[in-house]
């Protein structure tokens, strides 16, 4: 068998499982967000308001030891808007701003625990 032959076959069954590992991080991360979007949820149940910042003294209870810091070891950001919250990651590149950032606003985790 050619040898280019040998290496197409082989990029050709090895390329795919390497961006099933970037997508694996991805949806990782979104359940991350979905999660602390959760625990903002609970907050608010209890303090009737969202928090002001996830560093808030009493926020962390709510995480159950969950991380704040992203698959790519990147520190989420969290806004707090005028009809809820918004929690963000950088995504794989870990900047800010760019097209792969993943965003979880309170209206789609209020739609998804119902």
């Amino acid at each position: 068998m050619p040898r280019y032959l040998i290496l197409f076959l082989t990029l050709g069954i090895l390329l795919p499982v390497i961006g099933c590992k970037k997508f694996d991080h991805v949806q990782a991360e979104r359940t991350h967000l979905r999660m602390v979007g959760l625990a903002c949820e609970s907050y608010a149940l209890m303090a009737n308001e969202y928090p002001d910042n996830l560093q808030t003294e009493r926020f962390p209870k709510f995480l159950d030891g969950g991380s704040l810091d992203d698959q790519w070891g990147v520190e989420i950001k969290y806004q707090r808007t005028d009809d809820g919250y918004s929690v963000l990651s950088g995504g794989p590149d870990k900047e800010f701003g760019t097209i792969d950032d993943i965003e979880i606003t309170s209206k789609q985790i209020q739609t998804w625990k119902n």
